[in-house]
């Protein structure tokens, strides 16, 4: 026997706003099941649409039954709480915004290793590359690796002359 949910206005304009507006993908499902289930689509179709079992249906139907939209959250889990908490994330976005030279470092380009070391310092919380990394994306940073050179380091005027020596080397070359 499917749950059957009847929406009335409010709630109904409720859950079409937070499906709108949700940046997350289960809590924008949720959403839609509790909406599809009012405009009375079938169970089978609403596991097709969603890519989701029977089971996931029934289940979010009851604890929206029991708890209201506040059910369709995500709950906290169990398990060690996260290393990088909302302070460190704060942290992170103060540093990664300003230049490695402006902490006194020779380098002007942060690169993951650089960010985890300094932020290690900063915070006393060692965090890996890769997981670095899902931060960065998840808080909407991009990066690249950065491309080592040594124009900075070169002396103008002798690379200048170097490269009129090599023209004039290769314009009397015999091997043309």
């Amino acid at each position: 026997m499917y749950i059957k949910i009847k929406l009335d206005e409010k709630e109904r304009q409720t859950l079409l706003e937070l499906a709108k507006t949700t940046k997350l993908k289960d809590l924008y499902k949720r959403a839609q099941i509790i909406l599809f289930t009012d405009e009375k689509v079938p169970v089978k179709e609403i596991c097709k649409i969603l890519n989701i079992s029977e089971d996931t249906v029934e289940y979010w139907k009851k604890r929206y039954l029991k708890e209201g939209i506040e059910g369709l959250a995500t709950k906290p889990r169990s398990g060690r709480p996260l290393k990088a908490d909302n302070e460190y994330i704060s942290k992170l976005k103060e540093v990664i915004i300003k230049s490695p030279s402006n902490f006194g470092y020779a380098f002007n380009c942060w690169s993951l290793g650089r960010l985890s070391a300094h932020l290690k310092k900063e915070t006393g919380i060692s965090i890996s590359e890769s997981w670095l990394s899902k931060i960065l994306h998840r808080e909407g940073f991009s990066f690249k690796k950065p491309v080592r050179t040594l124009k900075n380091k070169r002396d103008k005027e002798e690379y200048e002359d170097a490269k009129k020596d090599i023209e004039k080397l290769k314009k009397n070359s015999k091997f043309r």
